[in-house]
């Protein structure tokens, strides 16, 4: 049973459900998930007709069965207990406090049926100064430290905190939400006990900055954003080319000295200032000052090409319409469309969990609102005369 909205929750759920979930999402009677309202644009049929669907509610939601249901209502609680009693796992991202105020207390649920899981989804866990506050990926961005990373380096024009473009800690979040609900259920194979499970976006956004946050741990001293480079490992990482944009890896002394050969400099594999990473992350200005008007006169394909080569991994900056057209990205079918319930295609971007050769997607598009609530509701007992009655009071 899936309570959350908008992006960790359902991201999270939608992961269960390419796996062979089946998720129930409940939703609020003629509004539905937020993310239901974040747009243009709108998917439209060919007929130009909208259909009311979001590329954010698109993106997060295959797979799901839609129930709407007023968490306020007694009737409607009375339908979450109902299902409760069926469900494996239940996952919720209210406020600390939230369910207990609808009286879906965790706690007494675990009381009522040891054997479910609870995964509760916030933006700073279920305890500390902060469990008040409402969690937002930017907010949690700023706050984690990972915008102060992100970005040009002090003094570039442009410099200054950057947020990621994909809401990235939102997205984590999920997926550490899915594993921990996979141990969760592994544990419960054991000893046939539930697990209250804690997921906060802080928690997962601090774990995200990861080398920064470990250099600043080490140091004492907060590490600058080192634009599209590293502050590791030099060089490598994003640059400008006369008609483009590159990015290239070093991974080792030996791909250094093959990217010096790509660009016909050897003479900088053996140059005692730059001859091992760490003297080049310590003189990183002066060997740069050598690689970037070097790159900037070259066209990006050519540089590209070169790198290859050389066997060093580098490519051209893609943007969005390009990743489409990649061939490997065609091959491997990341971009389908599923077929709504009228046959009509509703474009996905698939999962990257990969077994015996399948890919792990469900197999039915992001539901209307409100699509399953009769099947749902007859399956655990409603009669039509019953179903009707819940309608007319708009419980669901």
């Amino acid at each position: 049973m899936d309570l959350t909205r908008v992006l960790a929750g359902p991201w999270a759920s939608q992961t269960l459900a390419d796996l062979g979930a089946e998720v129930i999402k409940v939703e609020r009677p003629g509004r539905g998930d937020d993310c239901r309202l974040f747009g243009p644009p709108f998917l439209s049929r060919e007929d130009g007709r909208a259909t009311g669907a979001t590329s954010m509610f698109l993106m997060c939601n295959r797979g799901k069965r839609s129930l709407t249901l007023d968490l306020h209502r007694p009737e409607g609680l009375e339908v979450v207990h109902k299902l409760l009693a069926g469900a494996d796992v239940l996952m919720e991202n209210f406020r600390v406090g939230g369910m207990a105020k609808l009286g879906l207390d965790p706690v007494r649920l675990r009381d009522e049926i040891p054997r479910l899981i609870i995964c509760s989804v916030t933006g700073y866990g279920q305890t500390g100064p902060y469990v008040d506050r409402g969690g937002y990926d930017p907010i949690i961005q700023a706050m984690c430290g990972m915008m102060s990373v992100t970005g040009r380096p002090p003094g570039e024009p442009g410099s200054g905190p950057i947020k990621t473009g994909p809401s990235i800690v939102d997205l984590f979040t999920g997926l550490y939400a899915v594993i921990a609900i996979q141990a969760a259920l592994a544990r419960r194979c054991r000893d046939g006990r539930g697990t209250n499970i804690d997921m906060s976006l802080l928690d997962c956004g601090v774990q995200l900055v990861a080398q920064q946050a470990m250099l600043a741990a080490m140091t004492g001293a907060a590490p600058a954003p080192a634009g599209n480079t590293s502050n590791s490992a030099v060089p490598g990482g994003g640059y400008d080319c006369a008609d483009g944009h590159i990015v290239f890896a070093i991974g080792n002394e030996d791909g250094y000295r093959r990217m010096c050969q790509a660009i016909r400099r050897p003479d900088l594999a053996t140059h005692p200032r730059f001859s091992n990473n760490i003297d080049r992350v310590l003189n990183r200005q002066e060997l740069l000052a050598i690689l970037l008007p070097i790159f900037a006169s070259m066209r990006a394909d050519d540089l590209v090409e070169a790198l290859r080569r050389c066997d060093v991994p580098a490519t051209r900056v893609n943007d969005l319409i390009e990743v489409r057209a990649d061939p490997q990205v065609i091959a491997r079918e990341i971009f389908r469309d599923l077929p709504d319930r009228n046959g009509e295609p509703v474009p996905q971007i698939a999962g990257p969990l990969m077994f015996d050769g399948e890919r792990a997607m469900a197999a039915s598009p992001p539901p209307e609102l409100g699509q399953d609530t009769d099947a749902i509701l007859s399956e655990i007992g409603y009669g039509a005369d019953a179903i009707a009655a819940l309608r007319a009071k708009r419980i669901v």
